[in-house]
């Protein structure tokens, strides 16, 4: 008998929440690819390397993707499994809330290392926390968990 497991082709991914206090507002980072605005808007995610544990693919993947690397506090939200079809893949999504303190509203990133999305251009912006966000693929899951957090203070304070 055949496990599911080898039925089915397997992936580990990780996905980042990236939030700061703005002038009025929390808000997240998204980004659009420059070169493909088909793509909708997205949030930093990426694949496990061999060896590589959830926390460290993520923070490697946000800088990979944004060029950010100086955040406060880094939070495990959670993980599910999410069926990607096609190709017909199993993934496990590892999500993460980064706090940042950057200063800049938008910028264009060039993908870094071996990826798939190297060398990708990126327009990273921020938006309210609140705006109706139209993420593509499994991305929202976790934003209204976020939203609770930052609501009872859990995340961001005066103090930070």
């Amino acid at each position: 008998m055949t496990s599911f497991r080898a039925a089915i082709p397997f992936s580990e991914k990780v996905m980042a929440y990236i939030i700061r206090r703005g002038a009025a507002v929390t808000e997240i980072l998204v980004f659009d690819h420059v070169d493909m605005p088909e793509a909708g808007v997205q949030l930093p995610a990426g694949t496990i390397d061999n060896g590589e544990i959830p926390r460290m693919a993520a923070i490697r993947e946000v800088h990979e993707e944004t060029g950010l690397s100086d955040f406060s506090s880094i939070i495990f939200l959670g993980s599910h499994f999410y069926y990607y079809w096609p190709p017909k893949t199993l993934l496990k999504r590892y999500c993460f809330l980064f706090v940042s303190e950057d200063k800049r509203d938008e910028w264009v990133h060039v993908v870094q290392g071996a990826g798939e999305d190297a060398q990708m251009r990126f327009r990273i912006y921020w938006l309210p926390i609140n705006h109706s966000l139209r993420l593509t693929s499994d991305f929202g899951l976790y934003l209204r968990n976020t939203k609770e957090l930052i609501g009872k203070g859990s995340v961001l304070s005066d103090s930070e």
